[in-house]
């Protein structure tokens, strides 16, 4: 039997499943918060406000597939027009994933249709158990965190 202490600010405290296990699986996007400091610049606030409301529309419903090999699948439904970097792509794409050499954070890269992988991304685990994954990641804007709230399929 494999054990595992707490790693995570969220939990759990113990677990009998490694985390490569808890991890493995279809995970749907149950809410997303989106934290912003303080405006520093007169109009940033607002152009804030418009990216938030538009990335909270287009990630509201997002499903990750990870299998235990590091390999999974993203489906983005109703959403076909990258934000960040306005490629356009398909609503469910090839993902390749891993776990940092501490396990506190996950890191993964797409493959957007028939173009290369993209750079890895990274996000924090906040809380992973059989049943509940949450991550927090930095956005493109200064000042902006996202946290998402994932539910096992």
């Amino acid at each position: 039997i494999f054990s595992s202490c707490g790693k995570y600010e969220e939990g759990p405290d113990f677990s009998l499943r490694t985390k490569k296990a808890r991890l493995s699986g279809t995970w749907i996007n149950e809410s997303t918060s989106i934290y912003q400091q303080e405006a520093t610049e007169e109009g940033e606030e607002e152009n804030t406000d418009t990216w938030m409301k538009e990335t909270l529309d287009s990630i509201s419903q997002q499903r990750y597939i990870f299998t235990k090999d590091g390999e999974g699948s993203l489906f983005l439904p109703d959403y076909s027009i990258d934000t960040l970097s306005m490629v356009e792509f398909e609503n469910e794409f090839d993902i390749e994933w891993k776990l940092s050499a501490d396990k506190t954070e996950l890191l993964y890269r797409a493959k957007l249709g028939n173009s290369d992988w993209q750079a890895w991304e990274s996000n924090t685990i906040l809380k992973l158990t059989n049943s509940e994954l949450w991550l927090l990641k930095d956005s493109h804007i200064s000042g902006v965190q996202i946290e998402h709230k994932y539910v096992k399929e």
